[in-house]
């Protein structure tokens, strides 16, 4: 078949050339498939477009080819993309991937080139979008480690009376109990070894008398044992709730008056904010995991974690080294982050009335168009049969 007559005269940055023949290729989509076993119909996954390419047998030719054999030649080897003239497609950005050159005797004013284009496209890069929950998980250890380290210096029994050891002992082992009745509260995931997590608890509460004069090492294995709430909760949730009890853990104010007594309540100010305070730390933790279904929740959760922490912050007095609270500050922003970017990213709350009573698997096959999610609708609205979800009643769904 013949070439019609209309074609634009080819071109690659100015530099004309006579084709032979031209070809496209990359006018396709790519696709990834997926291949499942004991499925006979595969997923293509669609990737975008193909890549455009360009090739042409092209020639120049005449007494004056050599000139325009050379700047083709410095056309295909400058560097960046360039303006291609296609014969039907009209003009394309693109890069010379291909020049090749034939020159012979017997063709002695004309020199054949094999060439290639690919389209140049943009250099446009995503927009970086960090990862929040990790930058949460950071902050969180860094806090914790800040306030271990406001309790080692705010926190001694060194030259004191015996009765100033025994008191931050017994207070100690109250700390404990309550650490422990947390980690007993909290519904535990399957497979938990709780048997190593009460005997490092039994060892605490066995040797407070010694712990109360290493207080590093008592905030190192006291944070261990909050910290443990998370790591055998079977959900973050219940995990945030047993630490949002152990925040508010207190004693009654010590006398004083002397300088033993003095210090009695600067231990005792001192290990409370120990607890509270890295009970805090863990539970901003532990929403960074959280599964949340709707933006509604997530929202919820912020304003719960914002508020612990603000109230951990508000308390805190000038009774003792508070060098954690920026540290404090950074976590609670970092919460705020990670749950404000993750709730934009979630379904919201919406009321839907059934007209009739129907299955909850008919409304979830007309909401979502898919019926797998009507267990996702009895669960929130408490319906006690899936089958007979009541007519002219609200309920509530997600968006999506």
């Amino acid at each position: 078949m013949p070439f019609p007559d209309d074609l634009r005269p080819a071109s690659f940055r100015g530099a004309g050339f006579q084709i032979a023949v031209a070809g496209v290729d990359g006018l396709g989509r790519r696709a990834q498939v997926h291949e499942y076993p004991n499925r006979d119909l595969p997923f293509a996954e669609d990737l975008g477009r193909q890549t455009g390419r360009f090739d042409f047998d092209a020639y120049v030719i005449g007494t004056s080819y050599a000139q325009s054999r050379d700047a083709l030649i410095s056309a295909c080897t400058a560097a960046g993309p360039g303006q291609l003239v296609h014969p039907t497609l009209g003009e394309q950005t693109v890069v010379c991937i291909e020049c090749s050159l034939i020159e012979t005797s017997r063709d002695r004013d004309m020199a054949v080139f094999r060439l290639g284009f690919v389209q140049s496209g943009e250099n446009r890069f995503p927009a970086p979008s960090p990862f929040t929950a990790d930058l949460l998980d950071s902050q969180a250890d860094t806090s914790a480690g800040q306030v271990r380290d406001t309790f080692a210096a705010g926190f001694s029994v060194s030259l004191t009376p015996q009765w100033v050891t025994d008191s931050a002992t017994a207070l100690l082992g109250r700390a404990v109990d309550s650490v422990a009745k947390a980690l007993r509260d909290v519904p535990k995931a399957q497979g938990t070894a709780l048997a190593s997590i009460q005997r490092a608890i039994d060892s605490i509460a066995s040797t407070a008398a010694t712990l109360v004069t290493t207080p590093a090492t008592l905030a190192a294995e006291l944070g261990a044992q909050i910290r443990s709430i998370v790591t055998v909760a079977a959900r973050p949730l219940e995990a945030i709730g047993a630490l949002e009890v152990l925040a508010l853990f207190t004693e009654d104010a010590v006398p004083t008056g002397t300088p033993s007594r003095e210090r009695e309540a600067l231990n005792q100010a001192a290990l409370i904010a120990l607890v509270q305070r890295l009970a805090g730390v863990e539970a901003a933790r532990a929403a960074a995991d959280a599964a949340l279904a709707s933006y509604a929740e997530a929202v919820a959760l912020r304003d719960r974690i914002a508020e612990m922490l603000d109230a951990l912050i508000a308390a805190a007095g000038d009774a003792f080294q508070d060098d954690d609270l920026s540290s404090l500050r950074d976590l609670r922003a970092e919460a705020i982050r990670d749950l404000t970017v993750r709730a934009g990213e979630l379904a919201r709350i919406q009321d839907f009335v059934p007209a009739a009573t129907v299955p909850a698997v008919v409304i979830a096959q007309r909401l979502y168009g898919d019926g797998e999610r009507a267990d996702e609708i009895v669960t929130r609205n408490l319906i006690p049969h899936a089958g007979f979800v009541p007519g002219g009643e609200a309920i509530e769904v997600l968006s999506a």
